[in-house]
């Protein structure tokens, strides 16, 4: 059991975090002052549960943890290579609850993931969780060479409930410009109660859309706005998804 992060970083290879209890008592939840709350509502001071970070992180595995209760993300891997997170309990954390940048041959699987529900700790974007899952392109990573395009990453067998968004992706400005891409495998995940803008949410350009195949996945999310907020691109494809009734699923080819 932890009570605090556990952060891996500098040339990380074969690491494995297997079977931990980690939850993290974080400052937000230690100061309940008005001053307190608000730094925490504008982003709070961070990490989350497991971060692999400030290396290329490659051929590591996260299994069978169970992580809660962190101010920042649950897992957070960063110029990720052949990551694997799976098995996993995650949830109750203040931003994106499984957060994956630049990250190739990466694996999501067969874990549970919840956000805070509507009415819950309120610390930190109005108390509901930014992504269950994420995957992203950040800005500060362009000065590493390693940082490119995302690709042959896998989100599959998954139940990924509450939260703003179900799965979310994007690259941020500069490295949108940069033409950096991500693109994902999405198969078989359950999405359920998402109230924000969109249970899936792609933020980039078309022209920095990878590869995404979205097939055979539940979505059952009437709080939110819309099923799909995706770019124009050619190289999205829906199939044999069940969707509620309700959002519209216009945006969803």
């Amino acid at each position: 059991t932890a009570f605090s992060p556990i952060v891996l970083e500098h040339n990380i290879r074969f690491a494995v975090v297997r079977d931990s209890l980690i939850r993290y008592y974080n400052w937000c939840e230690r100061n309940h002052r008005e001053d307190a709350i608000a730094s925490c509502r504008q982003g709070g001071p961070w990490p989350g549960g497991v971060a692999l970070v400030r290396s290329k992180p490659s051929y590591s595995l996260i299994e069978n943890n169970t992580i809660y209760g962190g101010a920042g993300e649950g897992i957070n891997c960063a110029l990720c290579s052949h990551l694997i997170v799976r098995g996993n309990r995650v949830g109750n954390t203040h931003s994106t609850t499984v957060y994956v940048e630049h990250g190739n041959h990466t694996i999501i699987e067969n874990n549970v993931i919840w956000g805070n529900p509507a009415n819950g700790n309120a610390y930190y974007r109005g108390g509901v969780s930014f992504d269950g899952i994420g995957l992203t392109m950040e800005d500060y990573a362009l000065s590493d060479p390693r940082s490119g395009a995302g690709s042959d990453n896998l989100i599959r067998n998954n139940l990924i409930v509450g939260h703003n968004h179900c799965i979310r992706s994007g690259a941020m400005p500069r490295s949108a410009e940069a033409g950096h891409s991500i693109g994902a495998r999405i198969y078989g995940n359950t999405c359920a109660g998402q109230m924000g803008d969109a249970v899936i949410r792609m933020n980039q350009p078309s022209a920095n859309t990878g590869s995404w195949d979205v097939r055979n996945n539940i979505f059952h999310s009437p709080g939110a706005q819309t099923m799909c907020q995706v770019p124009g691109s050619d190289s999205i494809r829906f199939d044999n998804n069940l969707w509620s009734d309700s959002p519209s699923v216009s945006g969803c080819r």
